[in-house]
């Protein structure tokens, strides 16, 4: 993505199409920066000289909160506020903060409807045999096959033989506090009420993320489990030395840190120093809103953290050295490609898409890659596919 957009043979595209676009809602990721940097090369005009045309593709728009989808448009707008102004719409970014407020009360969607009605098509497969029954694309009739599902299990415990109740359990103990702030305020200190039930919503889905990937393979979850680690142990430190770092802010930081070097299974540690090491790092978190210590019942809040951190670090343990030969998923999926689908990439693309998240990909791409050179046949199936989907996502 970035080797693209640096490339100047795009510079005066006339029309940018952004399949999946709710990958760009982060405006800090550096994939977001390179689309940008895209959009705006030649100044912004493609090849006719008039404004670039920008197209987005997503079925899941907003993922988080509402300016999933500002940060979407501004890759419309190239930050021009004013851009919707012939709509009613004189400040997007106060627009959009209304909404958001509207939002809390229920009516955040309701709240965009004029925004909406102006930028949005919506095209469902019914939509389409219903309304052009005689579509064509090239000369060819549109076909929409019959979905045929097949559901496909595994046995998830033959690969955690012996710790998968200890992994679920252990999950579902966590108190993950950093994400439920609210909870230990002092007595006497007011709460927030919305944002308490907010934290507590959010506690419930790390939670079903956590074991989301658990299912999804061992990779993942080691993934999940390492950086979960990580962030524990940094906000640890932050709290001995009377701070408190808001999730957010640590993610933010950590972008500014030299991390190419390190694996995935490396073991998990507090970033605290390497934080206080970067100058940009610092510069930061030092520009973000602080959160009053004082407020909180700091040796609680110390203690929950603690508790998870225990926790996590007997599952790590558990973990960490499950080779690819335990892993059942994986074993089912090389069964699949072997004997059950011989259809070539169609069949690996539409059985992958299913199966794996991209750091699960990675990890069957890394197996097939090794087999492939033995001369496994369902690694000759699914190689090529999955190291294209990878590079692609990366």
């Amino acid at each position: 993505m970035f080797a693209f957009a640096k490339k100047n043979t795009w510079a005066d595209a006339d029309v940018i199409l952004i399949d999946e676009s709710h990958n760009f809602r982060n405006r800090n990721a550096q994939r977001y920066a390179a689309m940008e940097g895209l959009i705006g090369r030649n100044g912004g005009r493609g090849r006719d000289g008039m404004r670039k045309k920008v197209i987005l593709l997503t079925a899941t728009p907003v993922n988080n909160d509402l300016f999933d989808l500002y940060n979407q448009l501004c890759l419309v707008t190239l930050n021009d506020r004013s851009y919707f102004s012939a709509c009613g719409i004189g400040d997007l970014h106060r627009y959009f903060l209304q909404a958001r407020r509207s939002g809390r009360q229920g009516d955040g969607v309701f709240a965009l409807f004029n925004l909406l009605e102006e930028v949005v098509i919506r095209r469902t497969r019914q939509f389409i045999r219903k309304v052009y029954p005689e579509a064509t694309i090239r000369g060819q009739r549109i076909h929409f096959p019959d979905r045929k599902m097949k559901t496909v299990r595994y046995d998830l415990e033959g690969t955690y033989a012996g710790i998968h109740e200890e992994i679920v359990s252990g999950i579902e103990s966590l108190k993950l506090a950093p994400y439920n702030l609210e909870s230990y305020k002092k007595a006497g200190v007011e709460i927030n009420e919305m944002e308490a039930g907010r934290e507590i919503a959010l506690v419930g889905i790390f939670k079903s993320r956590y074991l989301k990937r658990f299912e999804s393979s061992i990779e993942a979850f080691r993934i999940s489990i390492r950086r979960a680690l990580a962030f524990l142990k940094t906000f640890e430190s932050y709290i001995l030395d009377g701070r408190i770092l808001r999730t957010t802010d640590f993610q933010k930081a950590i972008r500014y840190l030299e991390r190419e070097n390190e694996e995935d299974d490396a073991t998990p540690h507090s970033m605290a120093d390497e934080i206080d090491e970067s100058e940009e790092a610092r510069g930061a978190l030092a520009g973000m809103q602080a959160i009053d210590p004082k407020d909180f019942d700091l040796r609680r809040l110390h203690e929950a953290v603690q508790s998870d951190a225990e926790t996590l670090s007997a599952i790590w343990r558990r973990i960490k050295d499950i080779t690819p030969d335990r892993d059942a998923k994986l074993e089912r999926l090389k069964q699949l490609l072997s004997k059950d689908f011989r259809g070539g990439r169609f069949w690996c693309s539409r059985i992958t898409r299913t199966l794996c998240a991209t750091c699960t990909t990675t990890w069957a791409t890394r197996r097939a890659q090794r087999a492939r050179s033995s001369g496994e046949s369902w690694a000759q199936t699914c190689a090529a596919w999955t190291a294209e989907r990878t590079q692609r996502n990366e």
